[in-house]
């Protein structure tokens, strides 16, 4: 489990997670809360792991209230 301080600021957060898949095999990458559901699926989708989850599309209907 890694922690970053930060997930406002995408690019960062990809680049870090970039680094440590250069060492570490990541599986999966699971949201904790549900603000962090859309950060997970980009995250999933920039590095092509969405058999493991959901994707972005689906991601946007579960924060939306609305299509609840």
């Amino acid at each position: 489990m890694f922690a970053v301080n930060c997930f406002h600021d995408r690019r960062s957060l990809i680049k870090a997670v970039a680094f440590l898949m250069r060492s570490l095999k990541i599986d999966r990458i699971v949201a904790l809360d549900d603000f962090d559901v859309e950060v997970g699926a980009d995250l999933r989708e920039h590095f092509r792991t969405t058999h493991t989850g959901h994707d972005e599309s689906v991601a946007r209907y579960f924060r939306d209230k609305l299509a609840m």
